[in-house]
Parts: structure tokens; sequence; C-alpha cells
């Protein structure tokens, strides 16, 4: 039997009943902008990148990075603290906010490591 078309969403009874009959029921995917509960466990990491030359390179890696749904918040120091010029890609310094519960630091490592062409991980 196909999946019930999604206009059958708004109707949960209806759903539930056709469900119970053995149709399968497609569900609302996750909200990316859903609020994370206070009492979630976070952690944070603090790396040092090199990213790919490209305009914005702070943005593109962070918005490549919160595709994951462990990953909460990445904050950048300033560039001009580090002594490099505004807009290097390199030994870009971050601190990473993530869900250890969602997704682990070896996992977020080795996910930083694909969107960078360097990756120190600092104490």
């Amino acid at each position: 039997m196909p999946p019930l078309p999604r206009c059958f969403a708004p109707f949960p009874v209806l759903a539930a009943l056709l469900a119970a009959c053995g149709a399968p029921v497609l569900r609302e995917p996750e909200l990316a902008d859903a609020p994370i509960a206070a009492s979630e466990r976070r952690a944070v990491i603090h790396v040092v990148l090199g990213l790919p030359p490209c305009p914005a390179c702070d943005e593109t890696f962070d918005l490549a990075l919160y595709r994951e749904r462990g990953v909460e918040l990445v904050v950048w120091e300033r560039q001009a603290e580090s002594g490099l010029p505004e807009g290097s890609c390199r030994q870009l310094h971050a601190t990473v906010r993530y869900l250890p519960g969602r997704i682990t630091e070896p996992a977020l490592v080795a996910k930083m490591k694909t969107l960078s062409r360097s990756l120190e991980v600092r104490p």
C-alpha cells in the first residue's frame, strides 16, 4: 500500500485509524529551528581551523556545520586578536558548542575535518 498523502497530516484521528489498518503514516520532519531543552547536556570544543579560501569562509564553514543536528553554536574569535588580516581563512579560532546526546566529540571532529584544510583541537 502506498504511503498516505501529507494532506492527512492535519487529521490525526484519521491518520491513526489508517495506521492501525496497516497504512504507513508520514511523519512531519523535525524542524531545524526547534528549541533545544535547557536540560539537555552541552559541551564545548575549542579548535584552530585552516579553511579553504573563499569569501566568508567562516560563514560557509559554520553553515555546513549547523546541518549537524548536534551542533548548537559556533563562536569565532575576532581575527584582529589573532594577528591575522581580516578575511584570512588560515588559523581561525572557534569554539563550538554541541549536544553530546546527538553527536559525539569524535564525530564532530571528523565532520570539521571534512570541512577544513587543517584542524587543531585545543584544550
